[in-house]
């Protein structure tokens, strides 16, 4: 890091620490908390999102409000969750002066995903809810999202098959989303600094997903292969498929299964919703 970034750094950090000192909180890991200290994500947030005077947004992770002032000016209404109750004193002060801001003091994993609905979800969120955060999104009819994510969680997010990264979200990403890895963002960002870089990421709907006969069974094998992701699917499915028919008809059903020899990893996304469909009608019929 150059002396000028360095400097500006510091002085981030000196502000925000005021701010704690004034408001009597300070950084929570138990939330994975890390405030955003570098105006440049700010804008990039902004650019990506293409915001108007017409949009509702959603913010998750409010924080102290350093994104939400931002968006505040720019949108119809923002909507802005945090679970942490002494951060929304804080959301309340700094965020007085504005009417088209919503605080929620919530978890929102517990949130309804109908608040989701035509929604731009524009947040930097905590690391330790990234996954579930993503497969409850996908659940729902946002409009668009631009998160900022572990660069090795968004990597997995686009991630091909038979890559080390590959896995269930990147199989559900395909499925539900068009994700875009839009730009590397470094730890120093952020304060108290995290261990890992993030990426800025663009999520959008996916209209034409591939449809899923059963979205239950679908899960549930899904979750199975993907803990064993580098043994032969036959393998990996006598096991999925004892627990639910009976063993002399399971080798009948895998040796219909032009892929069985494949090994889990070089699955498509689309041969998986194939295979699940496939299993989910013969086992329906037994």
């Amino acid at each position: 890091m150059n002396s000028y970034k360095k400097d500006k750094n510091e002085e981030a950090i000196k502000e925000l620490k005021a701010i704690f000192k004034k408001y009597k909180i300070y950084p929570k890991k138990r939330y994975s908390q890390s405030f955003l200290i570098n105006p440049i994500l700010i804008e990039w947030h902004l650019k990506f999102a293409d915001l108007n005077s017409d949009d509702f947004v959603l913010e998750i992770g409010a924080g102290i409000g350093i994104l939400t002032l931002s968006l505040v000016q720019k949108v119809k209404k923002v909507i802005a969750i945090e679970i942490d109750k002494t951060l929304i004193k804080v959301l309340k002060n700094r965020l007085a002066s504005y009417k088209n801001v919503e605080l929620i003091q919530s978890d929102i994993l517990e949130i309804d995903k109908s608040l989701f609905k035509d929604k731009k979800v524009i947040s930097n969120p905590p690391y330790n809810i990234s996954s579930p955060l993503l497969f409850k999104l996908f659940k729902t009819k946002y409009k668009m999202a631009i998160l900022t994510l572990q660069k090795e969680f968004a990597e997995r997010l686009i991630a091909k098959p038979n890559s080390k990264a590959y896995g269930r979200i990147s199989v559900n990403s395909y499925l539900y989303a068009d994700i875009e890895l839009l730009k590397i963002v470094p730890n120093t960002f952020f304060y108290p600094t995290p261990k890992v870089d993030s990426a800025l990421v663009k999520i959008l709907p996916k209209s034409n997903n591939t449809q899923i006969l059963n979205v239950k069974f679908y899960n549930e094998l899904v979750i199975t292969l993907f803990s064993q992701k580098n043994k032969v699917l036959e393998k990996v499915l006598k096991g999925f498929l004892k627990k639910r028919i009976n063993e002399s008809k399971i080798q009948k059903i895998i040796s219909n299964i032009s892929c069985s020899r494949n090994r889990i990893r070089e699955l498509t996304p689309e041969q998986i919703v194939e295979l699940s469909n496939r299993l989910y009608q013969k086992l329906s019929r037994t």
